[in-house]
């Protein structure tokens, strides 16, 4: 099977992208309605944060946390001529700075500690 210059440049590109991203906001929602905290770490167990309405401990759940690009706030402010966009808005769980949210994947850990 041939694969297409631009698929195989795709692939290239994320499989060589050698930069150091760092997560710079993270935030939960104890329960429906309520304004987000902001934390400088939370663990992360099967089904989401601790602490975050959405953690159902169910390993099937679809939103179990939830990632913003830095640079995509960034985006959108400028677009709404706003200096910056506060994270909370969105309802974002962890805003990362410098990397692509495009990995998906498993650590294979049942448990991880974020940190700003």
């Amino acid at each position: 099977m041939l694969t297409s210059f631009s698929e195989t440049a795709f692939k290239d590109l994320f499989e060589n992208f050698a930069q150091v991203g760092k997560i710079v906001w993270i935030g939960v929602r104890p329960q429906t309605r309520q304004p987000m905290q902001i934390v400088k770490e939370v663990f992360a167990h099967i089904g989401g944060l601790e602490g975050d309405r959405s953690n159902k401990g169910n390993a099937e759940s679809k939103r179990q946390v939830t990632l913003i690009q830095h640079e995509h706030l960034q985006a959108v402010a400028s677009f709404l001529n706003k200096e910056s966009i506060d994270p909370a808005l969105v309802r974002r769980n962890i805003v990362v700075k410098g990397i692509s949210q495009y990995w998906r994947g498993s650590t294979g850990n049942d448990r991880l500690l974020f940190s700003v």
